[in-house]
């Protein structure tokens, strides 16, 4: 089956989903296609990403709250990035819309800069479960095209 998966709850989704344009709102659309989709074929991508790697998803909020959004509980479906070497998965965040992200969230009040100094953060958590132990932080910020100035 073709799946479209749900990499998180909406601005997490369009910083992930490489596959398309962050401006266009790549959760909104899909959103907004559901109907013509089947409920089979949007699901919950399980990922090395994911802020709640390794734990039961259902207890992830963005879970909850992606389901909220569809109205009904989303298939959880472990997504390919699962099968990539920690190599490939760097280059894989490095083409994340980490800018395009930053810049919607200072828009906000908010900022990916201020996220990724927070341990809780998804941004943050990235880094320290799948990156720290072969780069600097240093070096994320700059693959990220976040490098400080």
């Amino acid at each position: 089956m073709n799946y479209h998966y749900i990499l998180g709850h909406a601005c997490t989704h369009n910083l992930m989903c490489v596959d398309s344009n962050y401006e266009s709102d790549p959760y909104s659309q899909l959103l907004n296609t559901k109907s013509s989709r089947s409920s089979n074929s949007i699901v919950w991508g399980i990922h090395p990403f994911s802020k709640h790697w390794g734990k039961d998803y259902r207890q992830d909020n963005n879970y909850q709250l992606a389901c909220e959004d569809y109205g009904y509980p989303l298939l959880a479906v472990r997504h390919p990035w699962c099968k990539l070497s920690r190599a490939e998965l760097w280059t894989v965040c490095g083409s994340f819309h980490w800018v395009e992200h930053d810049t919607a969230l200072r828009n906000v009040g908010e900022g990916v800069a201020a996220d990724l100094l927070d341990s809780r953060s998804t941004e943050h958590q990235i880094y320290t479960r799948l990156f720290s132990s072969h780069w600097t932080f240093d070096q994320y910020l700059e693959h990220c095209g976040l490098g400080r100035s």
